[in-house]
């Protein structure tokens, strides 16, 4: 009897909790993954890209730096990818209204493309992101992102974000194109 009070108790408190974890939700969450060697944070494109939506929109923005390596060990681009959809996935349920924009610089775009990619579990990335959880996903900005030299293979694996996503790479860009000039990068 007293676990039936416990239950019923907090089915009657749940809904009291539910708007403040509502109003607490930005009305725009960019999730970004910084470059390789930039420290820990959205990294110096990240924020450029995060400051820049803020002037232009009338909406809250909140942004979640990936947690993982951003080092020379590309495979740990996998750990970035997991930290990313597990956070979508969170926001997905516990903000449901806010509106996710998945961003990368470059070793930090790789990690978006897994995110955006990858529908099975493979090589270290163990979070897929389910379809529901795509679909909280408003937009998604990659820039200098390596998988630009393989001629658009990455957009032809994401058509549920097809029309959301943009692909930025700078003229000369040894990363994201067949050019030599490394300034064109940073």
């Amino acid at each position: 009897q007293g676990a039936g009070l416990l239950a019923g108790a907090a089915l009657v408190a749940a809904p009291q909790l539910l708007p403040q974890a509502l109003a607490s939700c930005p009305g725009v969450e960019v999730v970004f993954a910084r470059g390789t060697d930039e420290p820990p944070g959205v990294g110096k494109v990240g924020g450029a890209f995060v400051d820049s939506l803020r002037r232009q929109t009338s909406k809250s923005v909140g942004s979640y730096a990936v947690n993982y390596p951003a080092s020379k060990d590309f495979l740990a681009a996998a750990d970035g990818a997991n930290d990313a959809s597990n956070h979508i996935q969170q926001m997905a349920g516990n903000c449901p209204n806010t509106k996710l924009v998945l961003g990368g610089y470059s070793q930090g775009a790789a990690v978006v493309d897994i995110v955006t990619a990858a529908p099975l579990p493979g090589l270290g990335f163990r979070e897929p992101l389910p379809a529901a959880a795509a679909d909280h996903v408003a937009a998604v900005a990659l820039f200098g992102n390596p998988s630009g030299r393989a001629g658009g293979l990455m957009s032809a694996l994401t058509p549920e974000f097809d029309g959301k996503t943009i692909d930025l790479c700078n003229t000369g860009d040894p990363i994201c194109s067949g050019g030599t000039r490394w300034a064109s990068h940073l």
